[in-house]
């Protein structure tokens, strides 16, 4: 990213993701705005928002939220590094890219 706050970032990125959603999705693409929103990690953030870029459906996205929240709850992240790692994963399989 390089200029700005996190703050700032992260609400580019949500900005980004619903701009995103709505084009593509609609009212079924905002609705899941709630769930970004309560997002704060950058990673988190840019993760989703190419994700919004190669999705095919909505449903693809709720996957991919689905995911990262369980990878949350879960524990089994330990950095922000690791993070991103395991959300690429998740991305890769859900899309197969």
């Amino acid at each position: 990213m390089g200029y700005g706050t996190i703050g700032s970032q992260t609400n580019n990125q949500k900005g980004a993701i619903g701009m995103g959603l709505e084009l593509k999705y609609g009212v079924d693409g905002l609705n899941l705005l709630e769930r970004i929103n309560n997002m704060s990690l950058v990673e988190k953030l840019e993760t989703i928002k190419d994700a919004v870029k190669i999705s095919k459906s909505i449903e693809e996205i709720e996957k991919l939220l689905y995911c990262e929240a369980f990878l949350r709850v879960s524990g089994q992240v330990k950095t922000r590094k690791h993070l991103k790692m395991q959300l690429e994963k998740i991305v890769n399989s859900v899309f197969k890219v």
